[in-house]
């Protein structure tokens, strides 16, 4: 599902009032080399990039949306249930429009405003992690 009518992107000037708001994600880490950026290799947050650029939220030649941070990351093959990311972003971009551009394997599923202060890194109150390889094929495969 595309929230772009007749292939044309959503103008930047139509969508200017930005907020912060924190996305939760889940994705199955198997055909990622992990979670954080790098060249000439598919990340999760590469793809994350990506369907924010295709939403016209992530200018072309922007590094980062604005005020983004991620809660940690993980390694090549590590899937994730609750990943937060947060950046600043228009009021319609809701995890359903964001997963109209993600690849299969990764799903925002839950959204919320934060203060214009939050950071995803710096206030995260817990970084559970628990090494179970058929956990992600599971969540992926329902």
């Amino acid at each position: 599902m595309s929230l772009r009518a007749a292939g044309e992107p959503f103008s930047p000037l139509r969508w200017n009032d930005q907020l912060m708001r924190a996305f939760r994600l889940a994705y199955d880490g198997r055909p990622f080399y992990g979670f954080q950026r790098q060249p000439s290799v598919p990340t999760v947050e590469g793809a994350l990039f990506d369907a924010l650029r295709a939403l016209s939220i992530l200018p072309p030649a922007a590094d980062k949306p604005t005020g983004y941070a991620a809660a940690g990351r993980t390694d090549a093959g590590v899937s994730a249930v609750a990943q937060t990311v947060a950046f600043e972003c228009p009021e319609w971009l809701s995890p359903r429009a964001l997963n109209s551009e993600l690849p299969a394997t990764i799903r925002a599923w839950a959204s919320t405003d934060v203060a214009d202060d939050f950071h995803a890194t710096h206030h995260a109150t817990a970084r559970p992690t628990r090494s179970r390889p058929s956990a992600a094929a599971t969540i992926f495969t329902i």
